[in-house]
This record gives structure tokens, sequence and C-alpha cells, in this order.
């Protein structure tokens, strides 16, 4: 008798789609493949990942958007961990993701994050190198719902009160507000000069790592960040050891 029929549905931390998973990987290209030894090493460090999805359903349509995750209660519906992640938003083919990042990013606080997590300096980053980095804070992300599944309301609430408490503008990131570089650039009723006193900035640049540097410093965020940190150093203790 199935756990349905016994009135006692499976839990969704208790699935398993890693099979299902790496053949999504395979599916899309280079840029899909390249990521299934990272996803492996992922589940060598936690294991209770087996749980996730990478959510072709939300992917496909989706091309502007590269990644995201989701727990059960934001999608009752279907009741799983999802991850959101589209490899083809850097570009599919090798040539694109193996150079290295464009010189225009240096500098650039969230680059700067990804750089830090993955263990490289900016000249030694490619992109492949950042798309890794989002899958497994993406991943990282899972691992924390996993981690407060009996009290997912707290950490929403929590998550809720930390974004509203961002600096420069509360509730929302700079980046994803595409009138408030105009606004900024045009001094529009003196947010500029308004702004720049209030942090002791003097770029939009330097606003935008105010933000990025609190929006990291949140816990929703950091312990992501930490689980993709300590991915890549347990792949590269492992390719140490290869080398013997």
């Amino acid at each position: 008798m199935s756990e349905q029929e016994t009135g006692n549905p499976e839990k969704p931390s208790n699935k398993d789609f890693v099979q299902k998973n790496i053949e999504f990987l395979e599916s899309r290209g280079f840029a899909g493949q390249l990521m299934i030894p990272t996803f492996k090493a992922a589940l060598e460090v936690e294991p209770r990942l087996k749980a996730v999805l990478f959510d072709v359903y939300r992917t496909v349509p989706n091309q502007h958007v590269l990644a995201g995750a989701s727990a059960p209660w934001e999608d009752p519906e279907r009741g799983l961990y999802t991850i959101l992640w589209n490899p083809e938003f850097f570009g599919a083919n090798e040539e694109v993701l193996t150079k290295a990042l464009p010189i225009e990013l240096k500098g650039d606080p969230y680059i700067e994050k990804q750089c830090e997590m993955i263990g490289k300096d900016f000249h030694d980053t490619a992109l492949s190198d950042i798309d890794q980095s989002i899958l497994l804070h993406e991943l990282g992300h899972i691992v924390y719902f996993l981690d407060n599944e009996d009290n997912f309301k707290e950490i929403e609430a929590s998550r809720q009160r930390d974004l509203e408490g961002l600096p420069v503008v509360p509730g929302a990131l700079i980046a994803e507000l595409p009138d408030f570089k105009e606004r900024y650039e045009t001094n529009k009723d003196g947010v500029r000069d308004q702004l720049n006193e209030d942090y002791g900035v003097s770029s939009l640049e330097e606003l935008y790592k105010v933000q990025m540097n609190a929006y990291h410093n949140m816990p929703s965020e950091m312990i992501p960040d930490e689980f993709a940190a300590k991915v890549f150093e347990h792949i590269r203790e492992k390719r140490n050891e290869e080398q013997g």
C-alpha cells in the first residue's frame, strides 16, 4: 500500500530527483553538461539536495530569468523543492562560457562576491565559474529551506523584515528597479544628492555596493553564499587529491 493510500504522503524532503536532474542537465548542451560535476559535488556536501527538482516547466518559458529557488510552501499545488536555472542565460556554447570575464565587470559588487565564493581572482574567473556559483547559491537556498522545514513561516517573515531594512531602497534591489538609474543620474527630485549624502558615496556603483553588501549579509542570503563556498572548497580538495 502506498503512502498516499495510507493517508501519510511522502514529505517533499524525502523525494529523490537526482537522475531526473542529471538527464535535464545533459539535455541542455554544453552549459548544462558543465554543471553536472558541480551538482554532484553539491550532493556530496549535502545529500538532502536529492529532493530538489530542476524545474523545466519554469525554466523554459523564462529565458530572461537566470536562477531562483522555491520551497513546497511557496507552491502548495505541487509541493516540491525546486530550482529555476537557465543554462542559456550567459550563452550555451563553450567559447562564450570559458572565456575570461569582461573587464568592465571588474569592481561590480555582485561579481566580486561571486569570485570570493569561487575562490578565484577576477582575472582567472570565467563565465562558467559564475554560472556554477549562481547554481550553488540557489541550491544553498534549498539547504536553508530544508533546515527550516518546520518553521517556514518564521523564516519568510524574517527575510521580509531584512528586505524592508535594506539601505537605499527598502524592500527592493536597485538592480530590479529599471527607472532608478535614470532618476539617480538625472538627480530627479534631488535623489542623487540626498542618497550620496546619506550613504557617503559619490557614484551609483558605490551606492549599489552599499546595498549589495547589506543584501548578502542577510541570513537568508549569507547561508546560501556559505554553502556555495563550501562546495567550491570541496571541489578544490578533491582535485588536489586526484592530482596527488
